[in-house]
């Protein structure tokens, strides 16, 4: 892949093999450096809506490196959980990027799980620029 994208991971937090959480990485899998990520994010259900949390600065993607974006028990997938992403490289030029998580998504996980050599684990790419 030649740009940043989401891998969504199922993992196993405890000695017991329990895997009911998930996290949500953004991988950069370039040599690009980007100083500065901003997101904005919040979720919904049919009419429940989660309001969105503001702008957080997640500080520095470093090149062939990725940042945690949300950790989670696999039942706040219940909601549809959305993102807006803002890179920002060395020249201050700002990439912006939408995505969601949702139900469908993680029923289909097994079926588009792979291995993400960049996070040292297994799951779903989801494409932020093509």
């Amino acid at each position: 892949m030649n740009n940043p994208f989401i891998a969504f991971c199922k993992y196993t937090p405890d000695k017991n093999g329990n895997s009911n959480n998930y996290q949500v990485l953004l991988v950069n899998p370039t040599d690009k450096i980007y100083p500065k990520v901003l997101t904005y994010t919040g979720a919904f259900e049919e009419d429940v809506v989660a309001e969105p949390t503001g702008v957080n600065d997640l500080g520095e993607l470093g090149a062939q490196k990725s940042i945690l974006l949300e950790e989670s028990n696999v039942m706040a997938l219940d909601f549809t959980i959305w993102y807006k992403l803002t890179l920002i490289d060395s020249e201050n030029n700002a990439s912006e990027c939408n995505f969601s998580i949702h139900k469908g998504e993680y029923r289909d996980y097994d079926d588009l799980e792979e291995d993400i050599e960049l996070v040292g684990k297994k799951g779903m790419i989801i494409p932020l620029f093509e």
